[in-house]
């Protein structure tokens, strides 16, 4: 209708302008489109290069590292001593003391051969041997006096009636009682001229010192008789018997021989060996 409306020029005119709206259409949307394109490229630009980095390695796993131990002190050196110090003595041990070897026989609890540090007094060996027995006769015996080496101490009974028994004085060596015992020597003064007319002759003025009485009293083993024999201590009649019958057979040559008789030993020959000889 519109055609027949409209001629044929007025038709191309018309579809000449809508050609020309399309085109510059197309073109306006095709210019802008590249415009934004090359200001997106402007703004956003090329990117910066960044240098990579490495990714953190992993730790070892195991038990944890110790802390470094403190740095000590180093020692100073030793110094050398001089040549002229003198070495430290090193101390010595104390030497042990001297031993005596003492018999100890007669009324003791225990006689025996007993040791004992020199320098040892007469009760400590009758302490060491049990002390004294009830019948023990202290009266005569030096307790204070002090023990000689290789030396028997006897320790009497009392007297008892009808029993022979020897003083302390005559088993003993003198230093162990106190009858027997003599003080050391005191040295004699010099000799004074005589003054002259002195009525006093010089033979006179010093006096003599009194003799000590010769202890005497031993028992002769190849003559005493039954009765000395068993005044002995640790000496029955059973034994003084054998004793003279021993001697009977084979005289004594020693004090020695008495271990050769039956039921005498080393023990009880030593409790008897300061009283006894042999002639």
């Amino acid at each position: 209708m519109l055609s027949r409306l409209m001629t044929r020029k007025e038709q191309l005119v018309l579809l000449f302008f809508g050609c020309a709206i399309v085109v510059g259409a197309a073109a306006l949307w095709y210019s802008r489109s590249g415009t934004e394109e090359a200001e997106m490229a402007v703004v956003a630009g090329p990117a910066p290069a960044t240098a990579a980095v490495p990714a953190p390695e992993p730790l070892p796993i195991g038990p944890p590292l110790a802390s470094p131990p403190q740095q000590q002190l180093a020692a100073p050196p030793p110094q050398r001593p001089s040549e002229w110090a003198p070495e430290p003595e090193l101390p010595r041990a104390p030497e042990p003391p001297a031993l005596l070897g003492v018999s100890a026989a007669g009324e003791v609890v225990r006689p025996d051969v007993y040791m004992l540090p020199e320098g040892a007094r007469v009760r400590d060996l009758v302490e060491k041997a049990g002390g004294a027995t009830a019948l023990a006769d202290l009266s005569d015996i030096n307790l204070a006096a002090r023990l000689i080496d290789g030396s028997t101490l006897t320790i009497p009974a009392r007297r008892q009636p009808g029993k022979k028994t020897l003083p302390a004085a005559y088993v003993n060596p003198p230093p162990y009682t106190i009858s027997g015992w003599q003080p050391p020597p005191q040295e004699a003064p010099a000799e004074t001229p005589p003054v002259a007319g002195s009525d006093v002759p010089a033979a006179a003025a010093s006096a003599e010192a009194p003799l000590a009485p010769e202890k005497t009293g031993l028992i002769d083993l190849n003559s005493a008789s039954q009765d000395e024999l068993e005044s002995l201590p640790g000496i029955g009649p059973k034994l003084a018997a054998e004793i003279i019958a021993y001697r009977s057979r084979t005289p004594f040559a020693s004090v020695d021989d008495l271990t050769n008789v039956s039921g005498i030993g080393p023990k009880k020959l030593e409790g008897v060996r300061n009283l006894v000889t042999v002639r």
